[in-house]
């Protein structure tokens, strides 16, 4: 890798300059499926019954993973933008033209670890109430589901964290497994997850600025955090450093040609100065 965070983010700026419209647009099609999912689903199975629960989050799971084949197109859209190729509003269906197989397939396992993890919290919040309602019982029920769920959290990152860069490959692949863009991306992010963590920490900052200012400056924020995580991934692939690579190629190769060109019109000049003083001798 030839970057650390502060390049990665200036890169991430230059490419999103001029293209944020386009980029934010694009980023709120995931987020707005999930929406209209949630309220589709409020609506099919209502009540509280375990029943209805369980039928509303496999609705869901589905919507979940209708959306990861839109992120993974934002993901080739800032991947085309990133590599100066033509972009587009299309792009975030590329994968269902192209074939989501693979990023259905990923995202399956990707969202069963989420939900494997986060079973001790759904049954606490949903299958156990207060013992009365005081206080003092209300705190005492919500401290384990607030533990479990810091603890999924917490272990949904550090499991996750080898597949961080499993979308952006089947962008790049689009007919390859599911299966094997993550062991891919285990095999790439080796010596890389703890940079890739700090990068993601590094972040927080702005998340928490964009909380107190009610949630507007997050319309730039995400597009930078993805764009950031797209110059990340170029990097960890070595494509960034074959660019170098080449920009220096072309350099040296331009500098002589140049010096040469210098040279001869200095010559030439040279030349016609002693014949024009031999004339007028």
């Amino acid at each position: 890798m030839i970057g650390n965070r502060r390049y990665w983010k200036t890169c991430a700026k230059q490419i999103l300059s001029g293209k944020w419209g386009i980029a934010i647009l694009a980023m709120l099609a995931a987020p707005a499926l999930n929406t209209i999912g949630t309220m589709i689903a409020i609506q099919l199975f209502p009540g509280g019954s375990f029943l209805s629960w369980l039928l509303s989050q496999a609705f869901l799971f589905i919507v979940t993973l209708l959306s990861m084949v839109l992120s993974t197109g934002y993901n080739y859209m800032l991947l085309n933008m990133a590599r100066r190729r033509e972009y587009r509003f299309g792009n975030l269906i590329y994968m269902f033209k192209k074939g989501s197989d693979g990023v259905l397939s990923a995202a399956l396992i990707v969202s069963l670890i989420d939900t494997v993890l986060m079973i001790p919290f759904y049954y606490l919040a949903n299958m156990t109430a207060p013992a009365a309602e005081t206080a003092e019982a209300i705190l005492e029920w919500s401290q384990p589901i607030m533990y479990s769920l810091v603890a999924a959290t917490v272990l949904g990152v550090v499991i996750k964290l080898p597949f961080a860069i499993a979308f952006y490959i089947l962008a790049d692949n689009p007919q390859m497994r599911g299966i094997e863009a993550l062991k891919k991306s285990a095999s790439l992010m080796k010596g890389h997850m703890v940079q890739y963590l700090i990068l993601q920490i590094s972040f927080i900052p702005l998340m928490f600025i964009s909380v107190l200012l009610m949630y507007v400056l997050l319309l730039w924020v995400m597009p930078y955090i993805y764009a950031t995580n797209t110059i990340f991934y170029m990097d960890v692939i070595g494509e960034l450093k074959e660019e170098q690579k080449k920009h220096i190629h072309e350099v040296t190769d331009w500098i002589p040609k140049e010096l040469e060109d210098t040279a001869a019109d200095k010559e030439l000049q040279e030349q016609q100065t002693g014949d024009d003083y031999n004339s007028e001798a």
